[in-house]
């Protein structure tokens, strides 16, 4: 007849490549936690805690806060907001934040017009950890 053959194939794995929808809705199925259009959990951008959360201690980042991105950006993202969570529990870090220049003035600031150097971006020396532990430069 005219109906579509189904077709099977052996297989050891299959690995379906499907696309990111946006985060669960079981993550928060009560809905308290704000979207944006995406359906993405909204967070600010360099801060991440999480925007209308009843808790001050939830962040979001990666692609359930800006959506489906390259991996390397959302690892990026986790590692900077890794930097926020450790400065909200600790009260200072020594983890190196991730976040481009521009969004990171933390400790860079992006050259300004009018400025007598306005090609130089100027770095912020931060405080040592007093732990010990030390953070390589190259790391930032």
């Amino acid at each position: 007849g005219g109906g579509a053959a189904v077709v099977e194939y052996a297989a050891d794995l299959v690995i379906l490549a499907m696309g990111f929808t946006g985060p669960d809705k079981s993550v928060d199925p009560m809905g308290m936690l704000q979207r944006d259009s995406g359906s993405n959990f909204k967070a600010q951008y360099g801060e991440y805690k999480a925007e209308g959360s009843p808790w001050p201690n939830l962040f979001m980042c990666g692609d359930c806060r800006k959506g489906a991105s390259l991996v390397v950006t959302a690892i990026a993202e986790g590692r900077d907001c890794a930097a926020r969570v450790d400065a909200f529990m600790m009260g200072d870090t020594s983890l190196p934040r991730a976040a481009p220049l521009a969004a990171n003035p933390t400790f860079f600031q992006m050259p300004q017009k009018g400025d007598k150097e306005a090609s130089l971006v100027k770095r912020f020396q931060r405080k040592k950890a007093k732990s010990g532990i030390q953070v390589s430069e190259a790391s930032e």
